[in-house]
């Protein structure tokens, strides 16, 4: 425990001064050291160190400060405040402050060399930090603002910026130590970004960064966000080590009160060692309720010296109790300064744990200079008797010695003198004349007014902090703390009269339509309702509510609710002037496809539409706004309209002009003309083009929409199936740049890895991985859509119950259809991977039977590579089913087959490296059916040496199956068992054990 130092009272050096020393601690501050050294050579490490209040974890890790930076590495730290909870990101904002300083303290070139490293890191989300800590704006380059991004992916790119500057501020190189104090405390949008970087399991195996988080374990317990933010941690790897302090142990409290009382003669030292004993008892050994203890006892008279001797009285000793409450002690000795050092401790208390003197001057009303007078100033007399500390000159700043002390001196207020003394700030930092107190600390000075609401009754006065509580909300959602935004905007609404919308119409709205955005982030589903009816109610003009009727939307899909949302999309398109009428649906859309494929004739008019010139017509780009939001919603009610939106918002492109939204309307035209004409070629081109335009528009957003939709929808039509990856790699990293983590982490790699036949060990890598991050995301419906590919995956290497089964030690195949019948994307994904485990076994009237159930829900995956899998798989299921099939099912059976071969086929003609191969396949089994046995017989081969030639593993296997059980039922067995065995080869190529097993004891 440390003391107060030089500890005097009114100028008078007084008796009772306690030492500077951490008595107890040897053994936590060896713990903490050799933790931070692990953490810079070995992993990211989280270090927690719990304790109940006054226990001393601050002074414990402050004292690690000091050998992290004797080694020359970074310490930085901030410290979250109970009064100051409204406020978004106060530590980590403290924090990356003390960093910019250790930047300036570095030599020039190692400096710029550290900067640079930065920046590079940053990219084009630099101005995220900067926007968190501005004193970091020269070390990043002073990078321009950034467009406020909408709802969840404004959250995921101010964690996609901290993640990547706490990776390229720390390494093991340049070794960082980030200290967060009081997590109890910790406020919603801080805690994404400490998650954030916790569970970056990119980052988790490379050293160079300890975290270390104290708490009082009393207050957060299984159930509170930061525990469970460390339960997702420790799933992804992240060391953990735990620490916890607890009271001083008696001969601890003996030393401390030995040294402090300087009892040197055996009479002195063993009057101050019962009075250890005794204290001890009283205070649990708790150092911070011990040292209050002692100055209550010195200033009550119970403890003092006397002839060169300490003394002290035993009886008023044995009365006190301690151990519960340690408030009355310091209400007792708060009570006895003077009422203006109160008042001033009062008001910092209202500040926040620490803060400038010039804000506490201007709150308090009176002149800087007079509250650190060395005689009669408030400041200097807290300051004498160790309550709060003053650093600085000019730009000095007040900190309270501990928060217990901060907690008291607001508690001595009433609560009604509590809400006056708020209110008396908020309005005195209002009217100050330096700018700074509003610009610089926006949220402290709302904060005042957020429970005073109803003792303003001037109506000038309720409108002006209406607009306070307005640019704090939007400064809020400017750094993805909504929750933060929400309290601020619902304040101003509050204060808003009730003629507002027909005499303050653009604060009406403002308020209004940044609370609806804000509550729907927020998963404030009634209230977001609410304020979207309000709005709809009180304006007239659509263009002004585009973005909340988007919102709105987008609202009513996370709840499953897509007809609704598509009502509300439809209806508001009408208010925009572009309505949809279901029974011209149909002519609409044939004359744009027509329209389109015209244009697509003339060369280079597809490449040259963003060239135009930029559409200005306000209700047009809402309407492609709000498109952008409705799509997603169609898609699941009416693939017709679904159609529609992205043919007019091409359509409009054409004649009206471009937008910046125009790439994200282009790529989608290719699952269109997929879904209306069968043209899988366009969807190569528009993707193609939709790329170079998102570029020319040079936005990274709808840059990243365009890469990873035609990886997912257009590439693999004409390009080989590995020449995706790179738009997939792209996209990916775009889409994390800008925050839209929802596509991001839809894992299109798998689905590719699986078709590619790369080794299956590998596959089930990345399968286990993002499933992991689908979980720790809770993204229910991504995990869903990996689950199949995982248990496919599984069965193929002999670990599920039975080869033919995707139920494992865990999970059932019950259980598993049950958790993917509600979706119509992980059902499809589901079944088609039964049909292929079937197929791949041998089982034909199975795999026909789950590709019938598939069929109703392909529409889900229209454009996915999948549906060309499914088209393969259920021809050959057909075919070899029709072997034993006779009359009409053997028709049947035949002509389905024939359908998937032509369409094959088509494939094949456009993109030969991936779909000939198949095709060929496909045929081969077509015309042993028909007993065309040499012709099958070279389609075979030819199929086969084309799947091994371009590393298709498990078609290669799968044909020189088919092949050889054609030869032996022709009985030509030997040929049967060289085919065999080269399928045995290529199945244990890919890793699919199951079925190398399977052959090797048909072939033993």
């Amino acid at each position: 425990m440390t003391g107060n130092g030089d500890d005097r009272r009114d100028g008078v050096p007084r008796q009772l001064a306690l030492p500077e020393v951490l008595y107890g601690r040897d053994a936590v501050r060896d713990r903490l050291a050799s933790v931070w050294h692990e953490a810079r050579a070995g992993a990211r490490t989280l270090a927690l160190v719990s304790g109940y209040s006054g226990v001393g974890k601050t002074a414990v890790v402050r004292q690690l400060q000091d050998q992290v930076l004797g080694e020359r590495a970074a310490f930085i730290g901030g410290k979250h405040d109970q009064v100051r909870r409204s406020t978004p990101y106060v530590a980590v904002a403290e924090a990356l402050g003390e960093f910019a300083r250790h930047l300036a303290g570095l030599p020039p070139a190692q400096r710029e060399a550290r900067c640079a490293r930065i920046r590079q890191a940053m990219g084009g989300l630099a101005r995220v930090v900067v926007d968190l800590a501005p004193a970091l704006a020269p070390a990043l380059g002073h990078p321009p603002p950034l467009p406020v991004l909408p709802g969840i992916e404004g959250r995921h790119r101010c964690a996609t910026a901290f993640c990547n500057f706490m990776a390229a501020a720390s390494g093991p190189e340049q070794p960082l130590c980030l200290f967060l104090d009081d997590l109890q405390w910790i406020d919603g949008a801080s805690l994404d970004l400490l998650r954030a970087v916790l569970c970056d399991e990119t980052q988790v195996s490379r050293g160079g960064l300890l975290v270390v988080a104290t708490y009082r374990d009393n207050e957060v317990d299984a159930s509170h966000a930061f525990a469970r933010a460390v339960v997702d941690a420790e799933a992804v790897g992240l060391p953990v080590q735990r620490i916890a302090l607890v009271g001083l142990a008696r001969g601890e409290v003996r030393t401390f009160l030995t040294d402090a009382l300087d009892a040197g003669d055996g009479k002195s030292q063993e009057s101050v060692l019962a009075l250890a004993d005794a204290l001890h008892a009283k205070t649990a050994g708790n150092p911070f309720f011990l040292r209050m203890l002692l100055l209550h006892l010195h200033d009550i008279g119970a403890l003092s010296r006397a002839s060169g001797r300490w003394e002290w009285q035993a009886d008023i000793v044995a009365r006190l109790a301690v151990a519960d409450n340690v408030a009355e002690l310091m209400s007792a000795r708060l009570r006895r300064l003077a009422p203006p050092v109160r008042e001033s401790l009062a008001i910092g208390a209202c500040l926040g744990r620490s803060f400038p003197l010039r804000l506490l001057a201007a709150a308090a009303g009176v002149e800087a200079a007079a509250l650190v007078d060395a005689q009669q100033g408030p400041l200097a007399v807290a300051q004498r008797e160790g309550l709060i500390d003053v650093f600085g000159g000019p730009e000095a700043a007040v900190s309270f010695g501990h928060d217990r002390i901060q907690q008291t001196a607001l508690a001595l207020t009433m609560p009604e003198q509590q809400a006056e003394l708020r209110l008396a700030i908020g309005r005195r930092l209002l009217r100050d004349r330096d700018p700074r107190s509003l610009d610089d600390h926006l949220f402290v000075v709302a904060v005042q007014f957020l429970e005073v609401g109803d003792r303003l009754h001037d109506p000038a006065e309720r409108l002006q902090v209406a607009q306070l509580h307005l640019r704090a909300g939007r400064q809020a959602r400017a750094t993805a703390a909504f929750a933060a935004a929400c309290e601020f905007l619902e304040a101003g609404i509050a204060l808003l009269p009730g003629d507002v919308w027909s005499r303050h119409p653009a604060l009406a709205l403002d308020l209004h339509r940044d609370a609806m955005l804000s509550a729907v982030t927020e998963a404030r589903h009634e209230r977001a309702a609410a304020l979207f009816d309000m709005l709809l109610d009180a304006v007239d003009d659509p263009v002004e509510l585009a973005e909340c009727a988007g919102f709105r939307v987008m609202q009513l899909a996370m709840l499953g609710r897509y007809q609704a949302g598509l009502e509300i999309g439809l209806a508001f398109f009408g208010r925009l002037g572009f309505p949809i009428d279901a029974e011209h649906i149909a002519s609409e859309t044939d004359r744009i496809l027509d329209e389109v494929q015209a244009l697509l004739l003339r060369p280079g008019a597809l490449e040259h539409v963003a060239d135009q010139p930029v559409t200005r017509d306000p209700r047009l780009i809402s309407a492609l706004k709000l498109g952008i939001f409705l799509a997603p919603t169609a898609f699941f009610v009416d693939m017709r309209v679904h159609n529609l939106i992205v043919l007019r918002g091409f359509s409009w492109a054409l004649h009206h002009g471009p937008c910046a939204a125009t790439p994200a309307y282009m790529v989608r035209l290719g699952p269109v003309f997929i879904s209306c004409r069968q043209d899988y070629s366009l969807a190569d081109r528009v993707g193609q083009a939709a790329i170079a335009a998102a570029r020319r528009f040079d936005d990274p957003h709808w840059l990243g929409d365009a890469l990873f939709m035609h990886a997912l929808f257009g590439s693999h039509w004409r390009h080989p199936l590995r020449a995706t990856l790179p738009y997939v790699e792209e996209g990916v990293k775009r889409l994390r740049e800008t925050g839209d983590l929802q596509r991001a982490r839809f894992n299109i790699t798998v689905p590719l890895a699986i078709e590619c036949g790369d080794a299956l060990d590998e596959v089930l890598a990345e399968l286990n991985a993002g499933m992991g991050d689908a979980r720790r995301s809770r993204k229910r419906h991504l995990e869903l859509l990996l689950l199949p590919q995982r248990q496919f995956v599984l069965a193929l290497r002999g670990q599920t119950v039975s080869p033919d089964s995707f139920a494992d030690a865990e999970l059932s195949d019950d259980a598993l259809w049950r958790a993917v019948e509600a979706s119509p994307m992980a059902r499809t994904y589901y079944l088609v991977g039964r049909m292929k485990l079937a197929a791949l076994a041998g089982r034909w009237d199975e795999a026909v039977a789950f590709a019938d159930q598939a069929q109703p829900a392909l529409w889900s995956i229209t454009g996915f590579l999948m549906i060309a899998t499914y088209r393969y798989y259920s021809g050959l299921a057909s075919a070899c089913a029709a072997a034993s099939a006779s009359g009409l099912r053997r028709d049947a059976l035949l002509q389905r087959a024939a359908g998937d071969l032509a369409q094959m086929q088509a494939w094949a003609r456009a993109n030969p490296r991936t779909f000939e191969h198949r095709a060929l396949s496909l045929e081969a089994q077509w015309l042993s059916v028909r007993g065309e046995d040499e012709p099958a017989l070279r389609r075979f081969e030819q199929s086969a040496e084309l799947a091994r030639a371009n590393r298709f593993s498990q078609d290669e296997a799968l044909t020189r199956e088919l092949a050889g059980r054609h030869l032996a039922a022709r009985g030509r067995m030997q040929q049967a068992r060289e085919s065999l065995a080269g399928a045995r080869h290529a199945f244990a190529a890919w890793g699919a054990t199951t079925h190398e097993r399977r052959l090797a004891a048909e072939l033993a």
